[in-house]
């Protein structure tokens, strides 16, 4: 279960290894990796990078899964998400809603 969720946070934790960054697994319920910054970082600015970052990683030769990525500071202020591999129906079902 969540096998890609697993292989992309452990990706991202070799990655970041050494930046002082706190990630975190919440796949149950949400399907989320945060990654929690020191509070000397902007948040922001950081988010803005993850396409890069994911980028940079190797092939995930799984099922790919809906994940969401999450950034913060440690009091959880500033944050920002993006969804990877959005589920296609939600997606619809969202549009729908919003629209």
């Amino acid at each position: 279960m969540h096998e890609y969720k697993e292989q992309l946070f452990q990706n991202l934790k070799r990655h970041l290894k050494g930046s002082g960054w706190t990630l975190v697994k919440l796949f149950e319920g949400r399907g989320e990796i945060r990654i929690i910054l020191p509070g000397n970082q902007d948040v922001k600015t950081e988010f803005e990078k993850i396409y890069s970052i994911l980028d940079q990683l190797p092939d995930i030769d799984l099922e790919p899964e809906q994940v969401i990525i999450g950034y913060c500071n440690k009091d959880a202020i500033n944050y920002h998400c993006t969804i990877i591999n959005p589920d296609q129906e939600l997606l619809i079902k969202s549009m729908y809603l919003n629209g």
